[in-house]
């Protein structure tokens, strides 16, 4: 058992300078404000289509080149739509499929999910994996991000030839075409060579200032029980170490067997166990913590099938509870139950909060809600889930806020490792490209994300495959959906709701696990009359590090285990601020 403490406007034909920023394909637009628009479209030539191009944004780092697309309706990219882009790669328009003044080599129509390359007296159908395509959101929106592949060889030549191409973007329905850029010629790019700053740094192992990780997986219909894939779901498992992990599509196996599997893969230490609980038909979670009860969250009063929200006891010496919910919704155009079934969910949070539910909340326990929600539909459902704006209001209650201060969920959105991409689900057979359907949401007014990533072991370098013992295949044989890690740090408060007084103390602890000595770094933000003790499993007190009063800076206190046991220890600290709980690991003999 563990204790928890814890880039130049463009007439065309003009060539355009790239950004200055790294782009992240991750649903937020702000890395490209200081990218000028590539061309701007006018308002009202689509005809009577639905499909009116607004602006076009162009950019590129040294992997892919990328487009941020507005299409003036609220559509889905991947279904339903005649929307093709067409890029002339050697910028040469006497080459490739001539369209609108250029020379397309690479020609892909989005809605249709299929594409024609076209080299010297050569071509070939593609799909997204051929090209390596990125599309975001996954759920319908007004503009999209996409991102293909600088590094592309057809019939043993080089794709891109120089540093110029140019672009052009047709809608592609009868005579109802809008045509971006309207006149010949495309619009011009020029490949910028400046130096980016790096991707956002993760960390594989879990971070020291970090006292909990959380991952979720999509195993595919018990994949975590298939004899030739053990190997690589141990490599995966073993290399995450988590603490919690809420599975998906384990349909066919209990509870207790996924965490005997999980035994096998990470064995338990002294006074430590797995915990388990499944909610029908394929929710299980598996967790080094108590979990104290267990719920579906059904869609009426009748209906025990589904997803599942579970109550786990992070700190006995606190009393602090995590609400941890784990979902599966309907996949693919089945948009209605999808709905539903968030409905409930947001519906289920809501009452835990305000004590109505079958699960009542302390204020400030933390919430995470994770897990394969499908979100390749409506937006309605992802706003749902993450502002707690309830769609039918008549059967599920009234709109609310989820997180503790009054806002929305925060969202974790987890970059794929070495990847600028928020993608979560990898399948090369499916027409479909890869995208985000797997989600992890929390309450950010009390808890901090310290690290979060998905895991895709293509892209490791082969320094981290060796350090972590993983092969580059390991995520995409395991499953079609990656396993999604977030690490946290919590802030238990007592006695104040004060919002600025909630986080006046920073705790790390180094190295932790320890075998005889670490040092307890606490650093103050005004002086404060402070306690600090060390507990055992059971609560109970066994030394008293420091009673009393403290000025405001950094403060160094030595912890000596050479007495202690091997097993999981509680620093709480406590003062006029609240008491804050931290995790200390003692591996005697190791």
């Amino acid at each position: 058992m563990r204790i928890l403490p814890f880039i130049y406007c463009l007439i065309c034909g003009a060539f355009l300078q790239a950004q200055p920023d790294r782009i992240l394909l991750d649903e937020d637009y702000s890395d490209w404000q200081d990218v000028s628009i590539a061309y701007s479209d006018p308002i009202g030539d689509n005809g009577s289509s639905n499909i009116d191009f607004g602006n076009l944004w162009i950019g590129n780092d040294d992997a892919f080149l990328f487009f941020r697309l507005e299409v003036g309706a609220e559509i889905n990219l991947q279904d339903d739509n005649e929307i093709t882009i067409y890029i002339d790669t050697d910028n040469n328009a006497s080459t490739g499929s001539q369209n609108n003044g250029i020379g397309a080599e690479l020609v892909y129509n989005f809605g249709d999910r299929s594409g024609t390359v076209f080299v010297g007296n050569s071509n070939a159908n593609l799909g997204h994996e051929n090209i390596r395509l990125y599309t975001s959101p996954t759920v319908t929106s007004e503009e999209f991000e996409i991102a293909i592949s600088r590094d592309l060889n057809f019939f043993g030549q080089d794709l891109y030839i120089g540093n110029n191409i140019k672009v052009l973007v047709k809608n592609n329905v009868n005579n109802n075409t809008d045509v971006l850029p309207d006149g010949s010629g495309g619009v011009s790019y020029t490949f910028s060579n400046s130096n980016l700053d790096p991707l956002p740094a993760y960390s594989i192992n879990q971070p020291t200032d970090a006292q909990l990780r959380i991952l979720s997986y999509n195993v595919l219909f018990d994949n975590l029980f298939e004899n030739n894939l053990q190997d690589n779901f141990n490599r995966i498992i073993s290399s995450l170490n988590p603490d919690i992990i809420g599975f998906q599509e384990i349909y066919d196996h209990t509870g207790s067997q996924t965490a005997n599997k999980l035994e096998s893969f990470l064995p338990s230490g002294n006074d430590e166990q797995w915990y388990h609980a499944k909610i029908q038909p394929d929710i299980i979670v598996v967790s080094r913590f108590p979990i104290l009860s267990g719920f579906p969250i059904g869609t009426s009063v009748n209906d025990t099938q589904g997803n599942g929200a579970f109550l786990i006891e992070l700190d006995p010496t606190t009393g602090a509870k995590l609400l941890f919910v784990v979902a599966h919704t309907p996949c693919c155009d089945n948009d209605f139950d999808r709905q539903r079934e968030i409905d409930a969910i947001m519906a289920f949070v809501r009452k835990a909060k305000d004590g109505t539910g079958q699960i009542t909340l302390s204020p400030n326990d933390p919430i995470v809600i994770v897990g394969d929600m499908n979100l390749v539909g409506d937006r309605q459902q992802q706003t749902t889930l993450i502002t707690g704006d309830i769609f039918n209001e008549s059967f599920y209650g009234a709109d609310f806020n989820p997180d503790w201060d009054g806002t929305a969920m925060d969202d974790a959105k987890p970059l794929a490792s070495n990847l600028p991409l928020a993608m979560t689900w990898y399948k090369e057979s499916s027409s479909f490209s890869p995208g985000r359907l797997d989600y992890m949401l929390y309450s950010g007014s009390v808890m901090d994300l310290k690290n979060s990533f998905a895991l895709f072991t293509p892209e490791l370098t082969q320094d981290q495959l060796n350090e972590f013992n993983l092969n580059s295949e390991d995520a995409t044989q395991a499953s079609d959906h990656l396993p999604l890690v977030g690490d946290f740090n919590f802030d238990f408060t007592i006695a104040t709701t004060d919002i600025e007084k909630a986080k006046p103390i920073f705790l790390s602890l180094s190295p932790n696990p320890f075998n005889d000595w670490s040092t307890l770094k606490i650093e103050l933000s005004q002086k404060s009359d402070l306690r600090v003790e060390l507990f055992d499993l059971n609560g109970k007190q066994i030394n008293l590090l420091l009673n009393e009063v403290l000025l405001s800076g950094i403060h160094e206190i030595t912890i000596d285990g050479s007495n202690l046991a091997s097993g999981i220890y509680t620093c709480r600290t406590t003062s006029e601020f609240g008491v804050f709980s931290k995790r200390v690991v003692i591996t005697r003999g190791k």
